[in-house]
């Protein structure tokens, strides 16, 4: 049996056009027993950081009701993104528990995450809709006992939303050591009436 809590404290502030955000938490998971048997463990494991992130915008006078596009103009976001994680050493290693997930496998790390968001919204009966949303981001593990630092794959994430009743997704992640694409997906989905989907 397992009882996991997770608790995060964060101060978000703004400074000039950059958004700060640190934050530090405590992680508490009570084990019933561990692998060699030995009952009521817990476990602690403190986390600390900072996202950082900033925006630029701009509106373009588009206008587009045809070949499946639904555009009254476009407001382009750009969101560059950087943050700071570290993850101190757990009171209890991995190596002493039953693995039922990722919370199980935690261990000592520092990493930075860079992102790049580029949002297109547009306007549809009055509201803001996104129409377009692009992310990449790629993670940093810096040296850890011995090991050099390196980047992880780059993760490239679409949405689009040509009108109201067609989606588009896809996701890819490129392998940087390899220097090709390790994984990749497309979705469509049409809303062809209430609650009926095809996909």
């Amino acid at each position: 049996m397992r009882f996991d809590t997770y608790n995060k404290l964060t101060y978000p502030y703004k400074f000039f056009y950059v958004e700060f955000n640190p934050y530090i938490a405590e992680r508490f998971t009570y084990y019933s027993q561990d692998s060699s048997g030995e009952d009521n463990l817990i476990r602690n494991v403190f986390y600390s950081g900072i996202d950082i992130s900033t925006k630029f915008s701009r509106i373009f006078n588009a206008k587009m009701n045809s070949f499946g596009f639904d555009i009254d103009k476009l407001r382009h976001i750009i969101t560059p993104s950087v943050s700071f994680a570290h993850i101190h050493e757990p009171t209890l290693p991995s190596s002493r528990l039953a693995s039922f997930d990722s919370i199980d496998s935690i261990g000592k790390q520092n990493s930075m995450v860079l992102s790049l968001q580029n949002k297109l919204q547009t306007k549809r009966d009055g509201t803001t809709v996104d129409f377009l949303t692009f992310i990449v981001d790629s993670t940093y593990d810096f040296k850890l006992e011995g090991y050099g630092g390196r980047f992880s794959d780059i993760n490239l994430d679409l949405e689009m939303l040509p009108s109201s009743w067609i989606k588009f997704e896809s996701d890819a992640a490129f392998d940087l050591r390899k220097r090709n694409f390790r994984d990749a997906n497309f979705d469509i989905t049409f809303d062809l009436m209430k609650r009926r989907q095809i996909k």
